[in-house]
């Protein structure tokens, strides 16, 4: 883009400039598994975040027993 773009102190890319570009776009179907992939990879962040607010709710929780005096009581 540096190689195309235009002006001598600031450089800019006009719309023909661009129109100039061959972008390769994947198959839709690859485009839908990738976008299936992250939706899988998202979920799966979800839960394991749920985890560790439980898992860090019960160390808080067994920590307090234990200062209390109250963890084999």
């Amino acid at each position: 883009m540096k190689q195309i773009s235009k002006g001598t102190n600031t450089r800019y890319l006009t719309l023909k400039l661009l129109n100039t570009f061959n972008l390769p776009v994947p198959p839709i179907s690859l485009q839908n598994e990738f976008e299936h992939k992250v939706e899988t990879i998202e979920k799966q962040k979800e839960l394991l975040n749920q985890s560790l607010e439980l898992l860090e709710e019960n160390y808080k929780s067994i920590m307090d027993k234990a200062f209390k005096g109250q963890l084999f009581n």
